[in-house]
């Protein structure tokens, strides 16, 4: 449980780094005329891992893309064991 609730803090936390750099960085830029060096290499390593924590949350709550033709289109008497190997094995499918 508490494992979930720092991913979940987390993921705020690198979306809030990602959209405070951006509107600096655009704030530094167009208004002061003096751009940053430094912010835009940080939000691009903030867009990284927000896309690394958010996968990791995606598979916590079984958010992921799904292509469900196949699965539907099966026999009635298959789909359990498919559905069954696609759990045990999601490297695979």
């Amino acid at each position: 449980m508490k494992f979930n609730k720092f991913l979940d803090y987390l993921g705020v936390a690198t979306v809030s780094v990602v959209l405070i750099l951006v509107v600096l960085q655009v704030t530094m830029r167009y208004i002061f005329n003096a751009p940053l060096t430094w912010s835009e290499e940080l939000a691009v390593f903030a867009l990284v891992w927000l896309s690394f924590v958010g996968s990791v949350i995606c598979m916590r709550d079984h958010e992921h893309i799904e292509i469900e033709i196949l699965v539907d289109n099966l026999p009635a008497k298959i789909r359990p064991a498919f559905i069954a190997l696609a759990v045990l094995f999601p490297q695979y499918f």
